[in-house]
């Protein structure tokens, strides 16, 4: 199976997780809890992956093979890097 999205890269990540101090019996917690732009981003990719969904699970082993596709100017040296 293999297909192309048409999408810009978001700037979440998953890593990004918001903390929260809740007070319980045995003392204060830290509660780790997904911001909104992570889940606007998941449910980006969901929508987005929906249409490529195979018909029955694939079995076995799969390789998930991802390319970012930037648009914009090739990198430069800096000008005041020497060497």
């Amino acid at each position: 199976m293999r297909f192309t999205l048409e999408i810009a890269p978001p700037r979440t990540t998953a890593q990004q997780k918001g903390e929260r101090l809740i007070w319980t019996a045995g003392g204060w917690r830290i509660l780790h809890y997904e911001k909104d732009s992570v889940k606007r981003v998941r449910e980006m990719y969901n929508k987005h992956l929906e249409p490529h969904k195979p018909e029955k699970p694939i079995e076995g082993p799969v390789e998930l093979k991802i390319v970012w596709r930037c648009k914009g100017q090739k990198s430069k040296w800096k000008t005041t890097k020497i060497y």
